[in-house]
């Protein structure tokens, strides 16, 4: 009597002891391990996110074996798998069909397992794990040429390249990353791609590059579609914005910045260096590339792993000095706050970090990070920012900040974990919503009004003109940290504003969360008189007839039962003086764009030492001639009297 072989199908976690079966499905919740050899003569099907792990059994048959996307195959023969089914892994005798788009994983218990014939000319992911815990042994050989979606793993092992071309793709769906774990290593070159998303500037426009791979030079940026431009004239030239033919190609040095006074240039410009194209990409080392979106750069080297230091970061003189031009040294992303976690990672240098993104051919904004708010992760060949807080800093990079599981969000913005504590997060943004810019206040223990290198994340000027930053004392923040959002009094923080130009505007607020019970958020127009309560969905257009609004509008925290006395009172709270103390001048903005008038000081005794008018709403004011020590600053406002202390050094 003929007996007929039954089906199987797979939706759960299970183990059989192998047998002969017609057809086998292993649906997308299912997963299939075998402790015998399975035998099928109809169809071995892996629906997408599936997963079959033979557990170094056979299997065999007459049958077809398909794997689709994102399906799993474990293989622990020593072979892997071969194309015709003659050996490895799967031994079917029908038609073969591996996924250029599934996962691969191969697990074997020697060194010297091959990947096999059967490995698809692309791959969703190609993990080691055949860890046969000899360091010195290689445990995985590739034996053909492979294309890499999403991730190439090694686990505990090595993995050897095999002189076999091993590609990282990149594209709109994200960049491919390379994960070690404990301990394991991709031996051998590989060629990582950068992809840039079109979705903020789809044109040409200054990217943030760094090398993930040793042995690169920036001559190796050039692409199919893009030949740098190196030209070292612009460094010796007083006016470098003359300079012609106009690199394309910089690193930055905070030494240089305001050093040609000639220069049309802005300061901080001008510690951009032109570079051969000999220039090596050391790791750690940021380049900015004047390049269009839509060219893809390829760099082929031994990946990076293991640990870097960057040292000599100087602050400098200069205000606008210390500014520092990283990049992430690997072929994988860089999660900065477990970096600033770690013992001494940091030395001499803020926490903040500050990530450029193009929105034009010459314009751009920073997001910034720093404990907790923002997006922490700078995504695989990204060039960033840091700021140096005293002279001969470093910054050490290690495995441990290196972020293992794909991500195709990349360094796109998201939170990293939900927040608990005080926040606000007001966005400025013109009418056609093409830019945007934002500044964070939130509640920290341990936080000071000054600026704190643990907490607070400076006003990097964004190149597209539209800023948006709280002022406190004499500095602007993108993100400040405050020691409570309630508090005895009512706290104002003035916001700085500038436009790209005059026209109109919207403030939003884009996160109101954790407010203390009682506690009322305004936004305060003294140039309209206006004041509005804000709430989580709250937005305020303007118009402008300046690109500058500094003085206009300052954000209220009001605890309950407390109120500043009057409009007036509100405005004379929004009258700015910095630095304070000052040394040579200071300089004093009005509310509203309203004109200084006459400004006089007088001293500890109460006699006038000084006395200047002035028919602007922001002005300079000479103070060289005064001896050191305290001084009351008078000028009138609305008709009322307004009198701050000022100290001169």
């Amino acid at each position: 009597m003929l007996t007929l072989a039954q089906n199987l199908t797979v939706s759960s976690s299970q183990s059989i002891p192998g047998g002969t079966y017609n057809n086998v499905t292993i649906t997308g919740t299912g997963i299939l391990g075998l402790t015998g050899t399975l035998t099928v003569n109809g169809t071995l099907l892996i629906e997408t996110g599936g997963q079959l792990s033979p557990n170094c059994n056979m299997v065999q048959g007459a049958g077809n074996f398909i794997q689709e996307a994102n399906a799993t195959l474990d293989i622990c023969d020593q072979d892997g798998i071969s194309a015709n089914g003659n050996s490895g892994a799967i031994r079917m005798m029908g038609t073969l069909q591996y996924s250029p788009d599934g996962n691969f994983i191969y697990n074997g218990t020697m060194p010297g397992q091959i990947t096999g014939t059967g490995l698809p000319a692309t791959v969703r992911t190609l993990e080691n794990r055949n860890n046969d815990t000899d360091p010195s042994t290689i445990d995985l050989v590739l034996s053909s040429n492979v294309g890499i979606r999403q991730l190439l793993k090694s686990t505990g092992g090595r993995m050897s390249v095999a002189g076999r071309q091993v590609r990282l793709l990149s594209d709109l769906n994200g960049t491919a990353m390379i994960s070690n774990l404990n301990g394991g290593q991709v031996v051998g070159p590989v060629t990582v791609e950068r992809f840039i998303r079109p979705n903020l500037n789809a044109s040409v426009g200054y990217r943030h590059y760094s090398s993930p791979v040793e042995g690169q030079t920036v001559s190796n940026l050039a692409t199919a579609g893009f030949t740098p431009v190196f030209n070292l004239a612009y460094n010796a030239s007083p006016t470098p914005e003359t300079v012609r033919p106009f690199p394309t190609v910089y690193d930055f040095d905070q030494a240089f910045v305001g050093s040609k006074p000639a220069s049309s240039m802005p300061d901080f410009d001008q510690g951009y260096r032109a570079v051969a194209p000999t220039a090596p990409m050391t790791a750690g080392k940021g380049f900015t590339v004047h390049i269009d979106a839509n060219a893809k750069v390829e760099l082929t080297g031994e990946p990076r792993n293991g640990t870097y230091t960057v040292t000599g970061l100087m602050r400098g003189s200069h205000p606008d000095g210390g500014w520092q031009f990283l990049g992430n040294p690997y072929p994988s992303p860089l999660n900065w706050a477990v970096l600033v976690a770690q013992p001494n990672s940091l030395v001499n240098v803020g926490e903040a970090l500050y990530v450029y993104e193009s929105t034009g051919p010459y314009v751009g904004n920073y997001r910034s990070y720093i404990n907790g708010i923002g997006r922490s992760v700078v995504a695989l060949a990204q060039g960033f920012f840091v700021r140096s807080t005293a002279d001969n800093g470093s910054v050490t990079f290690t495995n441990a900040a290196r972020t293992e599981i794909f991500d195709p969000a990349d360094g796109i913005f998201r939170r990293d974990a939900p927040e608990t504590r005080p926040l606000l997060r007001l966005t400025l943004a013109n009418a056609a919503n093409t830019l945007a810019d934002d500044a964070v206040l939130y509640a920290q223990a341990g936080a000071t009004p000054a600026f704190d290198a643990h907490f607070d994340a400076t006003k990097f000027t964004n190149p597209s003109g539209l800023n948006l930053a709280a002022r406190l004392g004499s500095e602007q923040y993108s993100i400040k940290a405050l020691p409570a959002f309630a508090g005895p009094a009512v706290q104002l923080i003035p916001l700085n504003v500038a436009l790209p130009a005059a026209g109109s505007y919207v403030l939003r607020v884009a996160e109101l969360l954790n407010l203390p019970t009682g506690l009322s958020a305004y936004l305060l127009d003294a140039q309209l008189g206006t004041r509005t309560a804000l709430s989580a969905s709250s937005s305020y257009a303007f118009s402008s007839r300046t690109t500058s609004a500094n003085g206009r509008f300052s954000l209220e925290l009001q605890p309950a039962g407390v109120a500043l006395a009057n409009a007036s009172a509100r405005q004379a709270a929004l009258v700015q003086l910095y630095p304070n103390p000052a040394s040579g001048s200071f300089h004093l903005t009005m509310p509203g764009n309203k004109a200084v008038g006459t400004v006089f000081l007088t001293n500890a005794l109460g006699q006038q030492v000084l006395s200047r008018s002035f028919a602007t709403a922001e002005a300079d004011v000479d103070v060289s001639s005064l001896r050191a020590g305290i001084y009351q600053v008078h000028l009138v406002l609305d008709g009322s009297r307004v009198v701050r202390r000022l100290e001169v050094q």
